[in-house]
This record gives structure tokens, C-alpha cells and sequence, in this order.
């Protein structure tokens, strides 16, 4: 600013008067005084041609433009903010986000509470679907049992019952007489007088379409004689009986046929090598004793009891174990047990109903 000043008393000269000095005279550039000293301010005569009307006219711009210049400055200090204005804006900056705050607080706040009762009910949810599976384990054993139940009062009420397939369908009408024929070729000499047959029928369902014969189904009054036609009809077998190849077997309740169709797999694992030939031929070499263990997880607390399936394991780990103490190869081990707990119920029910029927 004071070199500027200092350049305008330069143009102006030593003797000019001094003018007086704004606020805005260090932003804008002074300009000079032209017209020269007082006593030479009287205008020369203008000849035609002259370059002191142009001076003039510049020097009126000049002036024109910095009037603009200040009043357009002064229209923008106008506009600024004070001091004042700005703590206002300030303090309801303020307000505003202390007012945001305190809603994000409370949605907070809300969503906690949310949260914990959602946690609340799922809480309860675990704990009722717990003892939902509780229940509905319960009920499956209540509904197994019952059903093994119905099943074993089925099979005994079909205890002395025959089921004849392949009888030849033209038999139907005196479907008595032909079975007591039947029955006497297999029996011969040791037949009884009368095989007292209380009722017999063909299985229900409608004719065949290949032209099987359905199967025949009687009713013996007699245990043993029933139990003599069956060994004759093992022995015999193939039976021909009128032209036709018949054959005779225990009449068992559905859930028991199920049953054994579900053991069919013994064979095929047979016969793919998952079981050794000769395990298999050292279960069937003689006689053996089946047992039912009865006790909570017995599958698992019995394969424990009876050891590793090598007896030289067996002696090393569990020296105490029926392998160990009984067993002498890994074929002829003494004992078998089952593995899965899923396999004991068909097992039990292959010894104990399939067999014993």
C-alpha cells in the first residue's frame, strides 16, 4: 500500500495536494492527477487535430470505472456475514445436529430393546423346538412299539395260517377240498384223518393281468399239523401238485413282509465281498445263541463290552473285552454284535419274529 501511494505522488508530482484517503484506496490503484499544478489548471486553447480532448476523455473513464468498482465493493461488504450472523448460523448448526443426535439416540435405543426381544423369542423358540423334538421322539417310540405291537398280534393271529401260491384259480370253488388234497400228498401215510381246515379264501386284490393265480390263504384248527405240512413242504420242495408248481409259506402280516424285504440286502453284500466268505461260513457252521441287550444306547455300550473285532487288538487294548478272552481269529472272534443302533430293531426282528415264525 505504501508503495503504491508512493508511486502516485511520483505521477502526480511534489506539489500536488494531497487527496483524501479510504478505506478501499489500497485495493485500487490511485489514478493520476492530469490537470498539473494549480496555476497551470486553465485549459490551453484546443487546436484542431489536438491530443488533449482524448487525455480528457480517458481520464473521466478512469474515474467512472473505479466509482463502479467501489460501489460494487461496497455492495459485497453489504452482503457479508457479521460476526453476529455467523454465531447464529453456528448455534443453529448446532441445534440442528444436537436434534439429529438425539434422534439417532433414540432409534438407537429402540432397536436395542427390539433386538433383545427378538432374542427373547428366539430363546423361547430353541427351548419349545427342543422339547418339540423331545416330544416327537417320544411319540415315534410310542408309535414303534405299538407298531411292532399290532404287528406281533397280526402274526399270531395268523400263527396257523398257510399261504398256497401258485393253486391253479379253477380250484376256487372247492378251494377246501383242493388244499386238503394238497395237504395229503405232501403228508402222505402221516396225514390225519381230517386236517380240519376252518375257512380258507383267496388273497384279496383283483385277477392278475399276467394270469398268475393269487395266492390261497387257510386256516388250520391244528397248531401241529399245520407245523407238519410246513416241514413236509421244506423238505419237498419244488411241490407239483395237479400240473402246477405250488409252493407254501407262513401267512405273515404286511409289516413283517416289509421287514424282510428290507433284509434282502444280505445276500447282494454277500455277493459283492463287503462280507467275507468265510464269515459268513462260520455263522452257519453251527449252532449259536441270539440275545436282545435291553439297556439305554445298548448297540454302542455292547460293542464296548464286546471288544475290537481282532482278538490280538482285542488283548492289547481291551484285555478284558469277550473278544479278547474268547476269540482266536478275526473270522472266528467269538462274538458278533451289531454296529448301528439302526440295524439292532431289524436285526432283533429278523431273529426273533422272522425266524420264529
Amino acid at each position: 500500500m505504501v508503495r503504491k501511494r508512493q508511486l502516485a505522488a511520483e505521477t502526480t508530482g511534489a506539489d500536488s495536494p494531497r487527496r483524501h484517503t479510504g478505506p478501499m484506496d489500497g485495493f485500487v490503484a490511485t489514478t493520476p492527477d492530469v490537470r498539473g499544478p494549480q496555476s497551470e489548471r486553465k485549459m490551453a486553447p484546443v487546436s484542431p487535430g489536438s491530443d488533449n480532448a482524448g487525455e480528457s476523455h480517458s481520464g473521466d473513464a478512469q474515474v467512472s470505472e473505479l466509482a463502479q468498482i467501489r460501489a460494487e465493493l461496497a455492495h459485497i461488504s453489504a452482503r457479508m456475514l457479521t460476526k453476529a450472523d455467523t454465531g447464529s448460523l453456528v448455534q443453529e448448526i448446532r441445534a440442528a445436529l444436537r436434534g439429529e443426535l438425539a434422534d439417532m439416540r433414540s432409534d438407537i435405543a429402540a432397536l436395542e430393546n427390539r433386538v433383545e426381544e427378538v432374542e427373547t423369542t428366539a430363546q423361547g423358540c430353541q427351548e419349545q423346538h427342543r422339547a418339540t423334538e423331545v416330544a416327537v421322539t417320544r411319540q415315534g417310540n410310542m408309535l414303534l412299539t405299538l407298531r411292532r405291537q399290532v404287528e406281533d398280534l397280526e402274526n399270531r393271529s395268523r400263527r396257523n395260517n398257510i399261504r398256497v401260491r401258485g393253486l391253479p384259480e379253477s380250484d376256487s370253488d372247492q378251494l377246501q377240498v383242493s388244499l386238503s388234497a394238497l395237504f395229503q400228498q405232501l403228508l402222505g401215510d402221516q396225514a390225519p384223518d381230517t386236517f380240519h381246515i376252518e375257512r380258507a379264501h383267496r388273497a384279496l386284490g383283483p385277477m392278475r393281468q399276467d394270469g398268475s393265480p393269487r395266492d390261497a390263504i387257510c386256516h388250520i384248527a391244528s397248531h401241529g399239523v399245520k407245523d407238519q405240512i410246513m416241514a413236509a413242504a421244506r423238505v419237498q420242495s419244488p411241490i407239483r401238485f395237479r400240473g402246477a408248481e405250488v409252493a407254501l409259506y407262513q401267512d405273515l402280516s404286511s409289516l413283517t413282509l416289509d421287514a424282510r424285504r428290507a433284509l434282502r440286502y444280505a445276500p447282494t453284500l454277500s455277493q459283492t465281498s463287503m462280507i467275507s466268505q468265510e464269515m459268513v461260513a462260520e455263522l452257519c457252521c453251527g449252532p449259536c445263541v441270539a440275545l436282545e441287550v435291553c439297556q439305554t444306547d445298548a448297540p454302542q455300550r455292547f460293542r464296548e463290552f464286546c471288544g475290537p473285532a481282532d482278538p490280538e487288538i482285542a488283548r492289547h487294548l481291551r484285555p478284558k473285552t469277550l473278544r479278547a478272552e474268547f476269540g482266536k481269529t478275526k473270522i472266528k472272534n467269538a462274538v458278533h454284535c451289531t454296529d448301528l443302533p439302526e440295524d439292532a430293531a431289524l436285526e432283533v426282528q429278523y431273529f426273533f419274529k422272522i425266524l420264529d415264525s
